[in-house]
């Protein structure tokens, strides 16, 4: 091989690997620049802490109507998700988990958007006591102002807002003050019964 050959070989060698490393810091910098910008807008998204949320009905995939925002139980957990988001998918065994063992106080909906045809399989493995609505147009989430997934949204049965956010471990001990509250109540009117 002679040296213009070599020289040629080289050159493209390295327009590949710059082209390569392009590449590579632009889905770098798109990655951050999501997960800053998504984070940074969290906190803001969503009705505000203490206000009650608005009620209206909506039916479920099994054709039952619910009110959202007012609930028959004490507290009524609003589950937003996207059927194509790695996360919500995640986040689908702690909701079975909290639904299932609270379900005597909590009222769970969950609220997806996104493909309908991936519905199916994200919400295989929840409990009957969850409710899934589908939001193909997003309707609710833009209603009650809501843009990245997962969001929660816990209320009171009045459908004042208590804990919002991606915070599972804010909703949940939320959710089990809730429950002790209760539980003290219960136990000083029987001890004063």
């Amino acid at each position: 091989m002679n040296t213009t050959t070599l020289f040629a070989i080289s050159y493209v060698l390295l327009w590949l690997t710059v082209l390569t490393l392009a590449c590579a810091v632009y889905l770098i910098f798109r990655y951050l620049g999501t997960m800053i910008s998504s984070k940074g807008r969290r906190g803001e998204e969503g009705p505000e802490l203490g206000q009650e949320i608005r009620s209206r009905v909506i039916e479920d995939i099994q054709g039952v109507s619910w009110i959202l925002g007012r609930s028959s139980k004490q507290l009524q957990l609003i589950f937003f998700v996207s059927t194509d988001c790695r996360s919500c998918k995640r986040a689908m065994p702690f909701l079975a988990m909290l639904s299932e063992k609270r379900q005597s106080v909590l009222e769970t909906i969950l609220i997806c958007r996104g493909k309908m045809k991936s519905l199916p399989r994200l919400v295989e493995r929840l409990p009957p006591t969850v409710k899934v609505v589908k939001d193909e147009y997003a309707k609710i989430s833009t209603n009650l102002n809501i843009s990245n997934v997962p969001f929660a949204i816990l209320v009171d049965s009045s459908g004042a807002v208590l804990v919002k956010g991606t915070s599972f471990e804010a909703v949940s001990n939320e959710i089990d003050s809730h429950t002790s509250q209760e539980s003290a109540t219960v136990a000083s009117s029987a001890v004063a019964g």
